[in-house]
């Protein structure tokens, strides 16, 4: 018999309740609706909320490139959605983002530099 997370203990489940409210939260908006956007909009801001961010970001791949789509800031100063990153800091972006949480079972957030100014992250 397979178990679904609402089977599972607080011990045994590896996602925090505040999580698993929000995936609940998005599930039902999406059996509703289908605009991808305000969902995308719901989960950026529920998620910053939750971890108690200052900014919140969704990238999503545009060809071979990384896009801001969707934007939460707690200042309310939204300066990042349209934003778009080159093909080479998409790469460095991606690969940065996979070598610290090659699995889902990590959590965390990073920080990356200006690629364009950081002679370490470019290839020679």
């Amino acid at each position: 018999m397979s178990k679904t997370v609402d089977d599972l203990s607080d011990n045994e489940n590896p996602i925090p309740p505040a999580a698993q409210q929000i995936v609940k939260d998005i599930i039902g908006q999406l059996r509703q609706s289908n605009d991808l956007s305000s969902i995308l909009q719901f989960a950026i801001e529920a998620l910053t909320a939750a971890c108690q961010a200052g900014r919140g970001l969704v990238w999503q791949v545009d060809g071979d490139r990384l896009a801001v789509t969707n934007e939460c800031a707690i200042n309310g100063q939204m300066c990042f959605v349209g934003s778009t990153l080159d093909s080479m800091e998409s790469t460095h972006v991606v690969l940065e983002f996979l070598s610290r949480f090659p699995d889902e079972s990590s959590e965390g957030t990073i920080s990356i530099p200006d690629t364009r100014q950081d002679s370490d992250s470019l290839p020679s």
